[in-house]
């Protein structure tokens, strides 16, 4: 590996280190391609446009910053879309040919067939952060110009976290603006149900003509086809798929988890899934939580009722998913107009111990060997090491997390918490503790660690 190539990666691993979430979310796949000597220029490579915009509009600068203190060099970045990363095509002999795709012409319906679409979950409502922006960002553009980029369009998330509002908000989108196209939204569980009512009712020929004459299928929850495995039902889905990416029909797709992961589903549909722009959302972070909880608010009247310590309550213990804070929001909003009661945090945590991710935690009775063993599977470390007296920062960061969790959720004393990790002593595990604290505060990446672990500890 040439000396610039060198100078590339370690500027990725500083830029790594500096914004974790951004890198993440950004910058994990962005591939080096070469060096242009005479222009004193390293050419870079993502996977698509979105990803490449926002690199150039927002982490640009800083990598050629930090690329120029270590090579001492004024070296400029240039990146280009990778080369048929979003070519997509599909192969002669896997088109059905016992489909008679004329018939479908002849009986297509004038009619949009519009299911079961929200009209509040709309772009204007939905609350951007790093944790969702590049499945924002992509489905506005779908929505403006269906059919023209990232088809298909796979989201996949955790349940609550806004999967169903993005493709709402592109089906509200397009019957705004494009009244002409004919838009379907659907749950994969409506999609196999109407297709077992077409053959027992002996209409297929209808159900084909409804969905294969959409400009626009918008197929939630598709994990619901895992638990459906005929072929019959995977193979209509298949040639469905087909033909409309063949006439340029948007499709786009919400899962709770990536098309590798699921299971009892044809390869040759899970490779359909793939085909385009694949997303993850991620849980919300702090901030993002903040912002969902005051928009909320708002909608409902409540929020020069409730004071921004309880909204910071909220948003540092409801650490799951959107769902779970609409829900809170809508117990407040029931609490004030039917009792009239001062909204606090003492009735906050009497009121949503359902809700609140560490009361849920603290009513698990757990014990400090509960909260070691999630600690140690979750950063994949041996039991062991969380008591041993290795000080490497693989163990010591775990070691400090599991005592704060511990301090933080079952109140056990610092000269307890000592005993049951190696015998340290109580000031060991102050500044353990202290020092978890801040780097929740300011350090996304640990603040992250340490709500996943609340919540799994809390479900398990």
């Amino acid at each position: 590996m040439d000396k610039i190539a060198k100078n590339w990666f370690k500027t990725l691993n500083i830029f790594q280190q500096e914004s974790p979430e951004d890198y993440n979310l950004w910058l994990i796949n962005i591939e080096y391609v070469d060096y242009k000597e005479n222009e004193k220029k390293i050419i870079l490579s993502v996977t698509n446009k979105v990803i490449l915009d926002k690199i150039n509009k927002s982490f640009k600068s800083k990598l050629e910053n930090i690329l120029k203190q270590i090579s001492n060099e004024d070296i400029k970045i240039e990146i280009l879309l990778r080369e048929n990363d979003n070519n997509i095509f599909v192969h002669k002999n896997e088109i059905p040919k016992n489909d008679d795709y004329s018939n479908v012409k002849k009986i297509q319906s004038n009619r949009a067939y519009i299911l079961d679409i929200n009209p509040k979950f709309v772009f204007e409502k939905f609350i951007k952060s790093p944790n969702n922006e590049l499945a924002y960002s992509a489905s506005l553009i779908i929505a403006q110009n269906p059919g023209q980029k990232y088809n298909p369009f796979f989201i996949y998330g955790g349940v609550g976290l806004g999967k169903t509002h993005l493709l709402q908000a592109i089906a509200n989108y397009v019957i705004k603006n494009k009244p002409e196209l004919k838009v379907i939204y659907v749950t994969a569980e409506n999609y196999l149900n109407d297709f077992v009512n077409s053959i027992n009712k002996k209409k297929v020929d209808s159900f084909r003509a409804k969905y294969r004459s959409s400009d626009l299928l918008l197929l939630d929850d598709v994990q619901f086809l895992e638990k459906d495995n005929k072929e019959k039902t995977q193979e209509e889905l298949f040639n469905t798929f087909n033909m409309l990416h063949l006439n340029n029909k948007q499709i786009v797709f919400a899962c709770d988890k990536p098309p590798k992961d699921l299971k009892k589903i044809e390869e040759r549909l899970i490779n359909r899934f793939s085909w385009g722009l694949v997303v993850d959302i991620k849980q919300p972070d702090l901030e993002t939580r903040k912002k969902i909880i005051q928009e909320k608010m708002k909608d409902a009247g409540i929020l020069d009722k409730v004071s921004i310590e309880v909204i910071d309550f909220l948003a540092e213990n409801i650490t799951t998913n959107v769902r779970d804070i609409e829900s809170a929001v809508n117990k407040i909003d029931s609490i004030i107009k039917i009792t009239s009661k001062n909204i606090n945090i003492e009735l906050i945590e009497n009121e949503m111990r359902d809700i609140l991710t560490t009361t849920r935690a603290k009513g698990k009775y757990l014990s400090i060997e509960d909260i070691k063993k999630e600690i140690a599977k979750y950063y994949n470390i041996n039991l062991n090491d969380l008591v041993s007296p290795n000080r490497n920062k693989f163990v010591s960061l775990p070691r400090q997390m599991a005592m704060f969790i511990c301090q933080k959720l079952l109140k056990t004393t610092f000269n307890q918490i000592g005993k049951e990790f190696g015998g340290r002593d109580h000031s060991t595990v102050v500044l353990s503790c202290k020092k978890i604290e801040k780097e929740i505060q300011k350090n996304p990446s640990i603040r992250n660690d340490y709500e996943e672990l609340l919540k799994r500890l809390s479900e398990n």
